[in-house]
């Protein structure tokens, strides 16, 4: 496995913000969690564990009384966990990311919301068991779904 180059498969996140308006922008920050499978062609793999803090900055459109659009973009750090078998090491990476949707008000204070997401980091190397492993940026696409509440 020494000096593999591993790519991310299929995993799973959670995450959570909070903000504030101002006019038809949110500052926001974020904390999430990202959990994935690790591959390389010669089918070893490995888990890896994101946790990644990030402070977005997005603008809100009305799309009529109870619908609207939003866009924007956000910056922080990752702190990734490789592991392989018993073996783990960390790294911390500076990320960036896009998002866009559109989102249902259901109340004043209640949103659906249906977005796509961008999300990047830098490459990282990590010292596992005596060896060397290089991870190549993590380039994730996800679509989301979630409940916003304003307060």
């Amino acid at each position: 496995i020494g000096d593999a180059t591993y790519n991310n498969k299929a995993g799973f996140q959670v995450q959570g913000s909070f903000g504030r308006y101002y006019e038809q922008m949110r500052l926001e920050i974020e904390y999430s969690f990202r959990n994935y499978e690790l591959k390389t062609a010669a089918t070893a793999s490995a888990d890896s564990d994101l946790h990644t803090m990030m402070v977005n900055v997005i603008y809100e459109a009305p799309l009529g009384d109870m619908f609207f659009g939003y866009m924007g973009a956000g910056i922080g750090a990752t702190i990734m966990k490789y592991e392989l078998g018993s073996a783990s090491d960390r790294d911390t990476l500076f990320s960036f990311q896009f998002l866009a949707g559109a989102g249902y008000r259901m109340t004043d204070n209640l949103s659906l919301v249906l977005g796509y997401r961008y999300f990047r980091t830098l490459d990282s190397k990590f010292n596992v068991a005596g060896r060397t492993v290089s991870v190549e940026r993590q380039a994730i696409h996800g679509f989301e779904t979630g409940v916003r509440f304003d307060f």
